[in-house]
């Protein structure tokens, strides 16, 4: 407890670890047995449902993955570090498989909300975010950059070098 409590940024303090140590043995404040009864079936049942929406989201996992795979671009997309089934399949269902939909680059970007909207006037510069973008697509585009950060050593250092 007092590695712990040193860890934490404490110092000096036996005697507080020695406190929570006696607190944490202490017996438990109980209710009474019907209370108790019912809590525990209604964890149970908790328990059953949780483990059920469990084996669906795998099962739809599956399936996603399934129909996923069968589009034109399904390689070509995965292939981009972060970007799984599911979450390449949002970003694809969030921007359609036109080609021609975005004349460039800042059109994807502004319809995304990725891109700044910059305010300049004299010296005065003001950078804020748009409020006005499809949420959806920016949601899952902050969800591919951070699982490309995290599984990408090349993305991880571009970040790096950019901070």
């Amino acid at each position: 407890m007092v590695t712990l409590l040193k860890r934490a940024g404490r110092r000096n303090d036996e005697g507080l670890a020695e406190t929570i140590a006696r607190t944490l043995r202490a017996e438990a404040l109980r209710q009474p047995a019907p209370v108790e009864h019912a809590l525990g079936v209604a964890a149970v049942g908790l328990i059953d449902t949780i483990t059920a929406m469990s084996d669906a989201i795998i099962a739809l996992e599956a399936e996603l993955a399934t129909v996923f795979d069968q589009h034109a671009q399904a390689e070509v997309i995965t292939s981009m570090p972060g970007l799984g089934p599911v979450l390449a399949a949002r970003v694809l269902g969030e921007l359609g498989d036109d080609p021609t939909r975005f004349t460039d680059v800042r059109a994807l970007r502004s319809f995304a909300g990725t891109a700044p909207i910059t305010r300049a006037s004299g010296r005065s510069r003001v950078v804020s975010s748009r409020r006005i973008c499809n949420r959806r697509l920016g949601d899952a585009c902050h969800w591919w950059a951070f699982a490309a950060l995290t599984k990408s050593p090349g993305t991880r250092a571009h970040y790096d070098r950019r901070r």
